[in-house]
């Protein structure tokens, strides 16, 4: 989002003539260089920040001071003083790396040979220990021997330079960028050309195809999907000619680098999701993408897939989301700190590389509000909410060998709640009140409670604001043999005073103030770990599953318990019901639903009815209808609307049955899977609904969805019968309750 990259020249009948003349007098390509990228940098899926290895990168962009944005590089402008002032801001926030920019003012004291205003800038970042990235290539130049010049110099002058993260080649780089380019000895790019008009009129039709194609599909597919299915591969040779050009476009500016510094690695900063993909990024040390998700836990989540989709394109290099944010133009700054920490939480979870907010301070002298308003600080350098969170999670990073937990979001926010992080060592709340089995608590307002132990014998505990909690340190840990004599106190710098609690049972409570870290001693059991258990496995009146608490196979002890206590026999009517086999693993714990005990499984969602002493099948679908969710099914998982059932009033019970069973007739693989199965309608209930929605053909069922496909899709074959099941889709709605779906530790042995 730079302010060049906004600026640049879009308008598609200047570019086409600039196209056409060049076409005239470039010659053909080169060969690409033999030679591969530096991995000194990069270790696994993580950049090595200087002095503390492999990391998660928490990056802030920058622009310069507020109020000459842009401009820092400029005669006049330039000042070391404000400079020092919002880096210093920048590392107390808790950021690792901030990313600069090499802008025209900029280019030319270099290319001048005048060094003291870079020197000074990477000076003054050593001094408050952040790591740099260079964005090289924000101005406008179209000719890619002097962008190499420019390269090469700075490349000769900081080969050796610790402060220096990583190269940038360029902010988001556009087809446009790749057509209008001058290369190196005359070469023409095979988008260049007298063809040159056909192929970006192409390449723009493509998206526009792929973005219907994703919308088809309740965008739960990206871009990536569309070129890999059966209808995107017409567009194999133009992203032949796209991808050779792009390997020439990079080519010349990262050879000029190699020159003199094969230390440091290289990325290019992306917001094109199809050029980041495609093969000649593998010359580059490390993938970036940029993305600016609205405020939605859906948008969150596809944010996470595109980069997994690009983290499946090149699996051995790091992947980073170089600029995301929420401004608070529009939206209250503790709802932006609230979504900003959630996708930097995302990013852990997915064990992806690291994030970078747009940007550091706000830019009050922007024509547009909103574009004004994406800072971590105000334009007077007062912090926003997001400034404690961040510092917060960057001490958990700083100390946790965890590899990630898992996020709950929550796609119907309550006016409290938001989301949890959970992992090994760490719970983190999102909410202006939580209430919950392990740990209760009222904010002044919406909040982000810290709860950390990476110290066995040590809680740390962290609130964004002022907060009374309530917790059981035992069951947030897992020692259910915890003693019973805690002290708490108040950390300031290297010193640490006494704080008040009070303990009832194993539970304390507590004042915390804002932006203050405390330390609850933990007096732990020290028992040797018991042998470990299996994925599931029998405990007192019922059994324990792992298998569905959102972490690898085997990789948290977490899980779900399904038993008969309390009279309520869901343990044993699981098994008469078929088990896994017929409902799949719990997705929820216990919870009440309209008065009734209830437990969601992946394929079925069990309630416990008294009366009758048993268990009955939720009509999860007809549920999401009374809820309101009929848009959101079709939206996102092409699931049509339930037909009008008025026709079965008055009808007897075995008429109705078999009207449901006529709408099986409209597709008959699918009737052959729905009744193959001797408990169909326990399992599925009736159908209700059928729609032909293009690549597939679907009907809906009151407790299933069953989906014809009429093409290979990435999750199915052409002909083949995939069945969305109730307990998942309802739990992807955000149906369950956000405590019931937050697995719990493993019960005590």
């Amino acid at each position: 989002m730079a302010l060049s990259s906004r600026l640049r020249v879009a308008i598609t009948a200047a570019l086409l003539v600039l196209l056409l003349v060049l076409a005239a007098v470039l010659q053909p390509a080169q060969a690409a260089p033999e030679d591969g990228p530096s991995q000194n940098s990069v270790e696994g899926s993580r950049l090595v920040l200087p002095g503390r290895g492999p990391a998660f990168l928490l990056a802030v962009n920058y622009e310069g001071p507020a109020d000459r944005a842009w401009q820092m590089w400029e005669d006049g402008k330039y000042d070391p003083t404000l400079i020092e002032s919002d880096l210093r801001r920048a590392r107390e926030a808790g950021f690792s790396t901030v990313r600069a920019f090499v802008q025209p003012a900029l280019a030319k004291e270099i290319l001048a040979d005048r060094w003291n205003k870079l020197d000074d800038f990477l000076w003054l970042a050593h001094q408050q220990g952040l790591a740099v990235i260079l964005s090289l290539y924000d101005y406008e130049e179209r000719d890619l021997s002097k962008v190499a010049l420019v390269n090469a110099r700075i490349a000769a002058r900081y080969a050796g330079n610790t402060t220096l993260l990583a190269y940038d080649l360029r902010n988001e780089p556009h087809f446009s960028d790749l057509a209008a380019a001058v290369y190196p000895g005359g070469a023409r790019a095979p988008i260049q050309g007298s063809a040159a008009a056909e192929k970006l009129a192409d390449y723009r039709e493509m998206i526009d195809k792929a973005g219907t194609w994703a919308a088809q599909r309740g965008y739960l597919v990206t871009v990536l999907d569309y070129l890999h299915s059966p209808e995107g591969r017409r567009w194999d040779p133009l992203l032949d000619d796209v991808n050779r050009s792009l390997t020439m476009w990079l080519q010349p500016q990262i050879e000029a680098i190699w020159k003199a510094d094969k230390q440091h690695p290289i990325t290019a900063s992306y917001s094109d999701l199809v050029l980041a993909s495609l093969p000649a990024n593998g010359i580059l040390d490390y993938l970036t993408l940029h993305r600016y998700p609205n405020a939605s836990a859906k948008a969150l989540a596809d944010v996470a897939r595109a980069l997994n989709g690009l983290r499946s394109a090149f699996p051995d290099k790091p992947v980073v989301l170089g600029e995301f944010g929420f401004s608070t133009s529009g939206m209250s700054p503790e709802e932006s700190a609230n979504y900003e920490l959630a996708l930097y939480l995302e990013l852990v979870s997915e064990g992806l590389a690291g994030g970078g907010k747009w940007m550091l301070n706000d830019f009050p002298q922007g024509a547009n509000p909103k574009q004004n308003a994406f800072g971590a600080f105000l334009a007077d350098g007062s912090p926003k909410p997001v400034v404690a969170a961040l510092r917060a999670l960057s001490d958990y990073l700083g100390r946790s060998p965890s590899p990630g937990g898992q996020v709950y979001l929550t796609g119907n926010p309550s006016p409290g709640y938001r989301w949890a992080y959970e992992a090994d060592d760490a719970l983190i709340l999102s909410a202006a009140s939580y209430k919950g089995t392990r740990v209760s608590f009222v904010a002044d307002r919406l909040s982000q409670l810290f709860l950390t132990w990476t110290d066995p014998n040590a809680m740390r505990l962290y609130c964004t604001s002022r907060a009374d909690v309530d917790l059981d340190p035992a069951a947030l840990v897992r020692d259910p043999k915890m003693g019973s004599s805690f002290s708490l106190a108040r950390l300031e710098g290297s010193g640490r005073t006494a704080a008040a609690f009070s303990q009832n049972g194993p539970r304390l409570k507590m004042a915390l103030d804002a932006g203050r870290w405390y330390e609850l001693s933990l007096p732990r059991s020290h028992e040797s770990p018991p042998p470990a258990r299996g994925l599931d496995y029998d405990i007192p009146d019922g059994h324990f599953f792992t298998q569905t608490n959102g972490r690898p196979l085997g990789a948290s002890a977490e899980g779900f318990a399904v038993t008969d206590g309390g009279g309520v026999r869901f343990w044993s009517e699981f098994q008469r019901l078929g088990g896994v086999a017929a409902l799949g693993y719990p997705v929820t714990q216990r919870f009440i639903l309209d008065g009734f005990t209830t437990q969601a499984f992946q394929k079925g969602v069990l309630q416990w009815r008294p009366e009758v002493n048993r268990a009955y099948f939720l009509n999860t679908f007809d549920l999401m209808h009374d809820r309101g969710l009929d848009d959101w099914l079709l939206a996102y998982r092409q699931t049509p609307k339930p037909f009008d059932s008025s026709p079965d009033t008055g009808l007897p019970w075995d008429k109705v049955v078999a009207r449901h069973l006529a709408f099986l007739d409209t597709n008959p693989a699918i009737k052959e899977r729905y009744l193959s199965d001797p408990a169909w309608l326990d399992h599925y209930g009736l159908p209700v609904a059928h729609a032909d929605m293009g690549n597939s053909f679907v009907i809906r069922a009151q407790r299933a969805t069953f989906q014809y496909w009429k093409e290979d899709v990435p999750w199915a074959k052409k002909g083949e019968v995939t069945v969305a099941n109730g307990g998942d889709l309802a739990k992807e709605a955000w149906l369950w309750p956000v405590e019931a779906v937050v697995p719990q530790p493993a019960p005590a042995r």
